[in-house]
């Protein structure tokens, strides 16, 4: 995930799948701005919800390469 982040994949495939950061959010259970702060790597998602967006980031990577 970390090396994700650093090369901006999880940022573009947010919007590869047309999801706003509060989308995003909804789905993973912390707020925008967390999921914001994930992406630009200045916060590490932690706990249950770093679960759920590396479960989403790996589904919509999925979607994307079908």
């Amino acid at each position: 995930m970390r090396d994700m982040v650093r090369g901006g994949l999880v940022k573009e495939i947010r919007l590869n799948a047309a999801l706003s950061l509060r989308e995003v959010a909804e789905v993973v259970g912390v707020t925008p701005s967390a999921v914001f702060y994930w992406e630009q790597g200045t916060n590490i998602p932690r706990g249950k919800p770093a679960v759920r967006y590396a479960r989403l980031l790996l589904e919509l990577e999925s979607l994307a390469r079908r």
